[in-house]
């Protein structure tokens, strides 16, 4: 029998980030390659952006790709609300995007990350 892994929910070896920053690096790996592995990476990396009617009047087929991509946004914005620390979710929340939120998770712990390795 086939176990199928829900898209909203991530495996307990992504950790939970420390708000340190001292676990940074294996945090950072181990939630890319989940969320790849859900196919929603894209969303994070700013590669899939939100479908845009080719028209003034989108087509029933343009409604259904932005609906999907905003229902894979929201999933993927859910994932990384998971595994933050709640400061950190409160920093990020103003940003519209999930690629705009990573961007601002990576930039405040990699220089989190890098001053607890040489706290060590």
């Amino acid at each position: 029998m086939a176990t199928t892994q829900s898209t909203d929910t991530l495996p307990s070896s992504v950790p939970k980030l420390d708000p340190s920053g001292v676990n940074w690096p294996i945090f950072a790996e181990r939630f890319q390659e989940a969320v790849a592995s859900k196919k929603l990476w894209g969303h994070f990396s700013g590669s899939v952006t939100r479908p845009q009617p080719a028209g003034t009047t989108p087509t029933d087929d343009e409604k259904e790709k932005a609906q999907k991509w905003d229902d894979d946004e929201a999933t993927a914005r859910y994932l990384l609300s998971q595994k933050l620390p709640d400061s950190a979710l409160m920093k990020i929340r103003r940003y519209g995007t999930v690629a705009e939120r990573w961007a601002a998770i990576q930039l405040d712990f990699t220089s989190k990350g890098m001053f607890a390795q040489t706290d060590l």
